[in-house]
């Protein structure tokens, strides 16, 4: 059975693994350690099954100037590739809307790269909308 829980620090070694798989990059596991932090402000949840991690989605809020409650935003959704079709990932979103509402939020976002095209059949399935353009610009 696959369980959902808040990351812990032993658990930094596979997380550093599945952010390569979701991005190519090697993150430091001082910086994951950092954000699993309860007081770094972010949720880092994991899925699990048998004591092994299949997947992770971390997410924070944001105050909006513009809308009477803050936004819940998934910063970062992966599941293992072995592990992938399984309803993993259904089941961090999940844990993010549940999150997302006992912080008060009125909605939850997120940005996919564009050509993910099987990610972006997979969020819209579960109800999310293709609502914005997405700019950004890189700071050296």
């Amino acid at each position: 059975m696959i369980a959902v829980r808040p990351a812990v620090p032993g658990d930094v070694p596979v997380l550093v693994a599945l952010m390569r798989q979701l991005s190519g990059n090697e993150i430091a596991p001082a910086a994951i350690t950092g954000l699993i932090a309860p007081e770094s402000g972010q949720a880092v949840l994991v899925a699990e099954e048998g004591g092994q991690v299949l997947g992770v989605m971390a997410m924070n809020q944001s105050p909006m100037l513009h809308r009477p409650t803050p936004d819940a935003r998934i910063t970062s959704l992966v599941v293992d590739e072995g592990a992938r079709g399984r309803g993993i990932g259904r089941r961090l979103v999940d844990a993010a809307l549940d999150t997302a509402r006992g912080w008060g939020c009125g909605r939850l976002e997120l940005t996919t790269r564009l050509g993910r095209d099987d990610a972006h059949a997979f969020y819209r399935a579960l109800g999310f909308e293709n609502s914005s353009i997405r700019f950004h610009r890189v700071l050296s």
